[in-house]
């Protein structure tokens, strides 16, 4: 039998592509060539890849490659013990393992399992990581061809094989479309432009498949792969929900926004597996949150139908239904509310404080006193000192209500913080903040003072946190939602889900010149509200308040509303719009009312 028989699969008996290396069967095929078992000399089973040199490229590829990796060292990578080309061949001679990581998983789903068991297939994942780091931190190496059949079993142990598309990722000299393997490639190698975190890539898209059975993509041919690589949202249904967002992290379209390494990578997978899985909110679908938080944005009641604003703009007053359907006598109140999760309610800006004083008021009326509510908290954070002031004089009308300053700093104190403000705001904000240091309405002003503010309290129970504010102010549209990610934060941090935090964003114009400052600043935090909730998104963190980025389950809120108190108001419009917020607030946060709204369909 000739070699190229051979390599065509019409393999009739014995026969020796280097003296003394006898072919026995063949054990797979892939893009450059074959590998089969072969008898040494000595009668050692070794395995033996061939290449054709009908292709010239073919082989010439795969010795740069075996260049590159040829002096790398390290135990779990599979050693290469002879590499000889003759005239129309190239043979690579290597170790032979049991059986590679497909086989070893369709093994498991012969008995019945979705796939490999997740201990074991973690323990044999963190070898494979320290050869991909490795080869990387020592040597500037990227595999680019990690999937379960270049991953070979020895025993209970893993170790890394198949070097043909092995590259050092300073080099831009080859294309890497030809040869690579679609289905776990990261977005990056489809325009051959591999970075440290193109084989992360790839390894979470393998724990995804030998871990449940289903891939992120579920593409069948390279160019629909390649798009949802480049372009889609993956699919994370299959895994349990805590390694959720890992894999979402480690499969961001941004090789920045990976893990810092392989091992990484697998430590977090292993530290959520130890967690308890806990039910969480159901996820959006990809670009429909802006419609959920709009679908959800006037106040709902178990019986009356939806509140809507009339035909004028201005929202009806929903008191009737609520007071009617929903308000209990005051004892009856006190008792429910206690047995309702801790709850903090935090205000930012000027709109939202005078709503927290009205639900203040309401509390008063119908609890006593919000000293009734053990388990009830109010925080007003805003950065004109001449609300703060209102609220510390008038303790009778503000009582119970902690206030957090967050007061903008001079342009000079600014300056000396700049290279950390400058990587998101122009150096014109910087550089020419108000003497009198309020927001003037400017957005990128509120933003800034937050970015010097404390996130809040340390929270010692595990609490629901309700963000109110209203959008279209400098001061709320460019604070709440990196301080609703400092919420989850801190929730994270002493030990708690972070799937309680919500929102009731308001909007609202006035009469005269702020109206389209009020209009931008909404439709600014609503994009960008939307753009960190989408899923395949992220939060990319905020290093000032030490918020780390936020993936897979980067939705900003559990749940939203948007509430439009009206167009065009002057102060008595405002304030009767502002009070049915307030309503709405307590219906929302201190009523039965919240978990019968969330349980019907959304209104059309």
């Amino acid at each position: 039998m000739s070699i190229e028989d051979a390599l065509t699969g019409n393999y009739a008996g014995p026969d020796e592509p280097i003296p003394g290396y006898r072919l026995i069967e063949r054990i797979g095929r892939g893009g450059y060539g074959e590998v089969w078992k072969t008898l040494a000399p000595g009668g050692v089973s070794k395995a033996i890849k061939l290449i054709s040199g009908d292709d010239p490229s073919r082989s010439a590829t795969e010795l740069r490659a075996l260049n590159r990796v040829k002096d790398v060292r390290h135990p779990f990578l599979l050693s290469i013990e002879r590499i000889e080309q003759r005239a129309g061949l190239l043979a690579i001679v290597t170790e032979l393992g049991d059986k590679n990581l497909q086989q070893h998983f369709q093994a498991c789903q012969a008995k019945g399992l979705p796939g490999i068991p997740q201990k074991e297939l973690l323990g044999m994942l963190r070898d494979v990581a320290d050869v991909l780091d490795h080869i990387y931190q020592e040597h500037a190496l990227q595999h680019l061809d990690i999937k379960p059949a270049n991953l070979l079993l020895f025993g209970r142990r893993l170790k890394v094989a198949d070097f043909g598309l092995v590259k050092n990722i300073y080099e831009r000299s080859t294309s890497l479309v030809h040869g690579l393997t679609p289905t776990y490639a990261a977005p990056e190698i489809f325009e051959g432009q591999p970075t440290r975190a193109s084989d992360q890539y790839s390894l979470a898209v393998l724990y995804q498949e030998m871990l449940t059975g289903s891939l992120p993509f579920d593409g069948t041919t390279a160019a629909r792969l390649a798009a949802q690589h480049i372009r889609e949202t993956p699919d994370l249904g299959s895994l349990p929900a805590p390694q959720r967002p890992i894999i979402a992290r480690a499969l961001s379209k941004d090789p920045q926004q990976r893990f810092s390494s392989c091992t990484e990578l697998i430590e977090e997978l292993a530290a959520a597996a130890r967690q308890p899985t806990s039910p969480e909110p159901a996820s959006t679908p990809n670009g429909a949150f802006a419609n959920d938080i709009l679908s959800k944005s006037q106040p709902r009641t178990s019986n009356p139908p939806p509140t809507r604003p009339d035909s004028g703009g201005r929202s009806q007053n929903p008191t009737e239904s609520v007071e009617s359907g929903v308000t209990q006598r005051r004892t009856g109140d006190a008792a429910r509310a206690r047995e309702h999760d801790p709850t903090i309610v935090v205000g930012i800006g000027g709109t939202a404080a005078k709503v927290l004083q009205r639900l203040r008021l309401r509390i008063a009326d119908r609890f006593g006193s919000v000293e009734a509510l053990p388990a009830f908290k109010m925080l007003l954070v805003d950065i004109d000192p001449e609300t703060l002031n209102e609220v510390n004089r008038d303790q009778s009308a503000w009582s119970e209500l902690e206030t957090v300053p967050t007061p903008l700093r001079s342009s000079a104190e600014y300056r000396e913080q700049g290279h950390l403000h400058r990587r998101w705001l122009s150096r014109r904000w910087l550089f020419n903040v108000p003497r009198n240091l309020r927001t003037e309405g400017l957005r990128p002003l509120g933003s800034s003072a937050r970015k010097v503010a404390s996130a809040g309290p340390a929270v010692q129970r595990p609490p629901r946190v309700v963000f109110v504010t209203s959008i279209s102010g400098g001061t709320g549209s460019g604070m709440v939602l990196d301080l609703a990610y400092a919420a989850r934060t801190e929730l994270r941090n002493a030990g708690f889900s972070d799937a309680a935090v919500d929102g009731i964003l308001l909007h609202s114009t006035p009469v005269g010149a702020g109206r389209d400052k009020a209009i931008l600043n909404a439709v600014a935090t609503l994009r960008e509200l939307q753009h960190y909730s989408t899923p395949g998104s992220y939060y990319p963190g905020e290093p000032l308040l030490q918020i780390p980025p936020f993936h897979g389950n980067n939705r900003t809120f559990a749940s939203a509303q948007l509430i439009h108190l009206g167009d065009d108001l002057d102060t008595s419009g405002w304030l009767r719009a502002v009070d049915n917020a307030a309503e709405h607030a307590y219906c929302r946060v201190l009523t039965p009312w919240d978990a019968t709204c969330e349980a019907r369909p959304a209104a059309g």
